[in-house]
């Protein structure tokens, strides 16, 4: 796992690459993946759902959101967000 942590100064040198504008997908079938940045890195969301506890990222729900992200067409790093 990579930390990155920037001073006020050094943000305004960041490029493209690094804005989070995040287009949001909708599309059914997606249960993890909420939308993608401009350069097509995915973003999933694992929280609760129907009552049933889903807030774990084991091994069969990391499983289902490699399976979004092509079905998605996205590109790695994945961010993935626990709750």
């Amino acid at each position: 796992m990579e930390l990155l942590i920037l001073k006020g100064d050094e943000i305004n040198g960041l490029s493209n690459k690094s804005n989070i504008n995040l287009q949001r997908i909708d599309e059914k079938g997606f249960l993890y993946c909420v939308g993608k940045n401009l350069i097509d890195e995915g973003y999933f969301i694992v929280w609760e759902v129907n009552g049933k506890n889903v807030g774990t990222l084991d091994y069969p729900t990391y499983g289902k959101i490699l399976q979004e992200a092509k079905k998605a067409g996205l590109k790695t790093p994945y961010h993935i967000y626990v709750y």
